[in-house]
């Protein structure tokens, strides 16, 4: 294998399969990234066996070619080379790298040890990589990391043909996020970095089966994802269907608050607590063996409002995931899930479970 490339386009091809590589692993070849070098340019690949995602690079290539070497170590290579081209040839088991006066050795290994991809489906379904971005930033962080609930720890993925949905929760909070996307009617659970993949894409097409999503662009990347198996909690149960009160805030206004006030909520839930005052907000903080802290907010409040008790953490974070100048919240009594949303919209929901103060 010979081949000469432009740093910037084999850079930019590492970065979107490199992250999947492990770096600890039991299975050395997971941490490895596998070349191939034809005729028509250079195909790097990745795998975590969850995961199998392909990106093209171009390359001028003498001598067609393919073997594996460290993802990590090939990427700090290529990312620390001048933006000019360099040259790559695979000799005795052994990947030399040249470019200018600098000049590196990588051991290779045998790409006959490397996973075989998984069978292609025929994605043809268009989505805008810039939607599928927008619904996982609403829904990523209730993804939960919990091993012993894996049919939390991806998203829920959920299409009528008409629109897509993204939901996810860790069981003590809950995320949803919905867009106009005409394509076939599925759903499943996916990975959150397959979405995520996804998302960095230019151009994409999706596919979906019982067992897999796939999606393919026209700059010859390629992504194949396992879903997870499970099924998912019933999620709209979970959704309050009528509210006693509602809130109207500042989004910004209300993050910096919270960001003040939660210094002193020391406790391992970060508890925040929330109150009507004298036509204002009341958010206070108390750690008996720390402190307090007090901060006043303008709201624009209607019906029945009661004192609430947060994580202030999950609703910062809710907060940071709704669009717009202006957030609404949605309460019922002390113990119902509290609704974060848009003012004028319901394409974004959070639901956060109160802490009883």
């Amino acid at each position: 294998m010979k081949f000469s490339a432009q740093q910037a386009d084999m850079a930019g091809a590492l970065a979107k399969v490199v992250p999947l590589a492990k770096t600890k692993t039991t299975v050395a070849m997971l941490s490895n990234v596998r070349l191939e070098a034809t005729r028509d340019g250079i195909t790097v690949r990745t795998t975590n066996l969850e995961i199998d995602m392909e990106a093209k690079c171009a390359a001028t290539v003498e001598r067609p070619g393919i073997t594996c070497v460290n993802a990590a170590q090939l990427a700090g290579i290529v990312s620390a080379l001048p933006k000019a081209s360099f040259g790559v040839e695979l000799d005795m088991g052994v990947v030399h790298i040249a470019a200018g006066r600098s000049s590196f050795k990588l051991v290779s290994a045998s790409h006959f040890e490397f996973p075989e991809p998984p069978a292609r489906l025929a994605a043809n379904h268009a989505i805008d990589p810039a939607d599928v971005k927008w619904l996982l930033d609403g829904v990523a962080h209730s993804v939960s990391d919990a091993e012993t609930r894996p049919n939390l720890c991806g998203v829920f993925s959920v299409s009528d043909g008409k629109t897509l949905r993204f939901v996810s929760s860790d069981g003590h909070r809950l995320a949803m996020r919905e867009t106009d996307w005409v394509g076939p009617e599925f759903e499943g659970i996916v990975p959150a970095r397959a979405w995520e993949s996804i998302a960095a894409m230019k151009t994409v097409r999706l596919a979906m089966d019982a067992h897999r999503l796939v999606a393919e662009s026209n700059e010859g990347d390629a992504m194949s994802s396992r879903l997870i198996d499970g099924r998912f909690p019933d999620y709209k149960a979970v959704i309050p269907r009528s509210h006693k009160g509602s809130l109207v805030v500042n989004r910004e206004a209300l993050l910096a608050a919270i960001k003040r006030v939660g210094l002193m909520a020391l406790d391992v839930a970060k508890t925040m607590r929330f109150r009507l005052d004298d036509g204002e907000w009341l958010i206070e903080a108390v750690t008996p063996q720390s402190g307090e802290a007090r901060e006043r907010i303008d709201v624009e409040a209607d019906g029945e409002v009661v004192e609430l008790g947060m994580n202030a953490g999950y609703l910062s974070q809710a907060l940071a995931a709704v669009d717009g100048d202006k957030v609404a919240l949605r309460t019922g009594d002390n113990q119902s899930p509290i609704v974060v949303a848009p003012v004028d919209a319901d394409t974004t929901q959070h639901i956060i479970m109160p802490i009883r103060v």
